[in-house]
């Protein structure tokens, strides 16, 4: 009896002390160490070429400590039926 006793608590403290130890040393992300950072807007610009020019819709985010602006482009695969997402960073 006196074994279970000893042996219960020094695994509970050993888990919690790993636990801690393992939060702290985590880094944390530049996007979730500042909340509201990134906005989304979606809307509709005119697109020029050399050839033709046309309205295109897009979702956009607004980092609004720098200024910068990225398009969230989606391209299919190959295949048909796999698709890619990734942020353009948009030219002034």
């Amino acid at each position: 009896m006196k074994r279970t006793a000893i042996v219960i608590p020094f695994a509970v403290v050993n888990i919690l002390l790993s636990a801690g130890c393992a939060r702290s040393i985590q880094p944390q992300s530049a996007q979730s160490a500042q909340p509201g950072r990134y906005q989304l807007l979606y809307g509709e610009y005119l697109a020029t070429t050399q050839h033709s020019q046309g309205n295109v819709k897009a979702i956009l985010r607004i980092d609004t400590v720098t200024g910068q602006t990225d398009e969230l482009i989606v391209a299919q695969g190959e295949d048909g039926r796999s698709f890619s997402k990734f942020w353009l960073r948009v030219k002034d």
